[in-house]
């Protein structure tokens, strides 16, 4: 019941999926955007068993680096790759052509989307953390972000109006 006049998704897989589902119940064409990938892990992690102690230590050094505290580790997303990529990704949003654009994207890249509007491009490491930390995204949830004019002090910018809601699963009466 949601106004979408258009509709966006990663292109990962799973992604992929769920945009194809709707795209048919609501009868509306996707685009695919790397844009609204989830973070990218290091490709050495692939299929790698989550006991694995090497795997593990990769993962960690990876995190450190995604939340900005340590180095790029391989070819894994760093934060200073996520953070312009976010940007571009709110640009696309803002000056797309349609009014109200569904996303189908990923938990962790959520997170990153609202940690940018709310600190901006000049985020810290220790600001994002924040919201990385205390935000916790759960699948098929519906966020809705804005970007409009603020009436009381004129400004243009973006906000949340909605995080993770799951009132579409309830019963249908």
């Amino acid at each position: 019941r949601l106004p979408i006049h258009a509709m966006i998704s990663s292109t990962m897989g799973r992604a992929q999926q769920t945009a194809e589902i709707i795209s048919k119940r609501i009868e509306l064409p996707f685009e695919a955007s790397d844009l609204f990938t989830e973070v990218r892990r290091p490709t050495s992690l692939m299929g790698r068993p989550t006991d694995d102690p090497q795997a593990q230590e990769i993962e960690k050094a990876w995190m450190r680096g995604y939340l900005g505290e340590g180095p790029k580790v391989e070819d894994g997303e760093h934060f200073s790759d996520l953070i312009p990529r976010v940007g571009m990704a709110l640009d696309y949003l803002k000056d797309h052509t349609a009014k109200h654009i569904l996303v189908v994207t990923h938990g962790l890249f959520l997170k990153a989307l609202y940690a940018r509007l709310v600190f901006d491009k000049d985020m810290t490491s220790t600001e994002f953390k924040k919201i990385v930390f205390s935000l916790r995204p759960d699948n098929t949830g519906i966020t809705v972000f804005s970007h409009d004019k603020s009436s009381e002090y004129g400004i243009t910018c973006w906000r949340m109006r909605v995080w993770n809601d799951h009132a579409h699963l309830g019963e249908v009466r």
